[in-house]
């Protein structure tokens, strides 16, 4: 067998999901193991445990999974579902995750500003649903390794919201010795990978959404839930490595850029600093000059970046206001909600078209059998079904069950759900258009999903607006990039802080012309 696997004990509870949590093994519970989604398949293997009968309930989740090849001597449960007690082997696959481009896409740049360019800094976006890392030389830039792996605070919940639900019944403590073990595994990789020593690591740079942050320092986040959403910090501040990691950074410092709001975080200023979004950072990175006053007159050069994912956070710079939103789109894009969904990896279907005899055609990532679809497969997929006039564009599917592939399909639910997560996105992007009374000449999107996204059945089906559809620019990972920039250049770091303070929020949660768009855009 060549599939990675390790041996743990259960204990305490008995419930699978609580001692794959407490071993640190990573498995997707998008609900959370409220046993609402059937995500959490892992195949084990009892070797001194005796496994809890299946129930009638885990059985319907089991048969609604894609078909995978078996493993000898090993069984599918539910994490969420199964008890032991005793020792168990379980799969562990490593999948690699596919990253996106770390280079600023807009032109950014940053000179480093120290001493010692021969010295290492470090980069971390600590996504919802991602963490990624990079190791990299302070004076040129180069990238030396990069780390990739789902969060494993995934196992409380797909999205924002949901592991803010899961600190009132477990504490903070759980959720940030999650984040912070991870870290410190990545980097540890990251180190060996490159051949260096945590004695060359100078300074690192950590950014994520404001939750995310607030998660990894081990602050409550229950104010973020309800309104009025109220951050205990907005960061822009430096920490000690080991207030929150274990690796031996004695020679480092850590750099958490600033937020702007509960739901629009340090993600979104790293990004509009490596988009160049504002149009007002210079090549040798020295402080942003202010902004024009909003009497000026709008040039004609408005950006609007997009980072489509959960949390939907986007900006637009019309030459004299700095726009930002946060559109809660939900876990849609990530297959959380999907029936047969799943992250960008190995094997997820990313691309789906119409063919001439009425069929689905469709791609693999890796070019491996089909496990599931990804976003960017989802959102192909449903033009498709749209030309072929299978789904009508009140979102109304001619079947129940639309078949992708023998063993991958949609259901009516499914489609109701990716209308429910686009329509959000493209209200917010029009809400922002109508608020700043500008139209961008670039659009870019940023992320994962967003930079995989083609543009052209994105507007199609009503997740960007169509008159954007030819200015689309894929971002990579922008937040990540940003996080680069601020490693090498402290004087970005007043740059971030100028534009966090200048950046106007657009509520939408009381926005009457979001929640009308919201309702418009709802139909495909």
């Amino acid at each position: 067998m060549n599939t990675p696997s390790k041996t743990i004990s259960i204990t305490a509870s008995g419930l699978l999901s609580d001692a794959l949590t407490a071993a640190g093994v990573s498995f997707r519970s998008p609900c959370g193991s409220r046993r609402s989604c059937g995500k959490c398949a892992v195949w084990l293997n009892p070797l001194s445990a005796e496994l809890s009968p299946i129930s009638a309930e885990e059985q319907a989740f089991l048969e609604r999974l894609p078909p995978t090849p078996p493993f000898s001597g090993f069984v599918r449960r539910l994490a969420c579902f199964c008890r032991a007690q005793g020792e168990i082997e379980i799969l562990a696959p490593e999948a690699k995750i596919e990253e996106t481009a770390f280079a600023p896409p807009g032109g950014a740049a940053a000179e480093y500003d120290g001493e010692r360019p021969e010295k290492l800094g470090c980069a971390v976006d600590v996504g919802t649903t991602t963490v990624t890392l990079l190791l990299f030389i302070l004076g040129s830039g180069k990238i030396l390794a990069a780390e990739t792996a789902l969060n494993r605070q995934s196992v409380f919940g797909a999205d924002v919201l949901s592991r803010i639900t899961a600190t009132t019944e477990r504490g903070v403590a759980p959720l940030q010795n999650a984040i912070c073990s991870q870290l410190d595994e990545l980097l540890q990789a990251a180190v060996q990978n490159s051949q260096k020593t945590f004695d060359e690591i100078e300074r690192v740079c950590i950014t994520g959404n404001t939750t995310m942050l607030h998660l990894l320092l081990g602050l409550p986040v229950a104010s973020l839930g309800i309104s009025p959403f109220t951050p205990n910090t907005l960061f822009g501040t430096l920490i000690p490595p080991s207030s929150i990691l274990k690796a031996p950074l004695k020679n480092a410092e850590i750099y958490l850029p600033p937020a702007i709001s509960a739901f629009v975080g340090p993600d979104i200023i790293c990004a509009i600093l490596s988009t160049n979004l504002t149009q007002l950072q210079t090549p040798s990175a020295t402080p942003l000059a202010p902004l024009q006053s909003p009497t000026a007159p709008t040039p004609k050069s408005a950006k609007m970046l997009v980072d489509v994912g959960t949390n939907g956070e986007m900006a637009l710079f019309t030459g004299s206001r700095l726009l930002c939103c946060s559109t809660a789109a939900g876990p849609a894009f990530e297959g959380a909600e999907i029936t047969c969904g799943q992250g960008a990896l190995p094997g997820a279907i990313d691309a789906v078209w119409a063919k001439k005899d009425g069929s689905l055609g469709f791609s693999t990532i890796g070019n491996l059998p089909p496990t599931g679809v990804c976003g960017t497969g989802l959102i192909s997929a449903i033009s498709a079904l749209l030309k072929l006039e299978k789904l009508d564009r009140t979102g109304l599917l001619s079947d129940s069950k639309t078949y992708i592939t023998d063993s991958v399909f949609l259901t009516q639910a499914d489609i109701r759900n990716l209308q429910l997560a686009k329509s959000a996105i493209c209200a917010g992007i029009e809400t922002l258009e109508r608020e700043g009374t500008s139209s961008p000449e670039i659009l870019w999107l940023a992320g994962g999903f967003g930079s995989a996204l083609d543009p052209v059945p994105a507007a199609e089906i009503g997740l960007i607006p169509s008159s954007l559809a030819h200015i689309a620019r894929p971002a990579g990972n922008a937040a990540l990039a940003g996080a680069v920039l601020l490693s090498r250049n402290k004087n970005l770091r007043e740059s971030a802080k100028i534009i966090a303070n200048l950046a106007e929020e657009v509520p939408l949660a009381t926005n009457q012309f979001f929640f009308d768009r919201y309702m418009s855009n709802l139909n495909f």
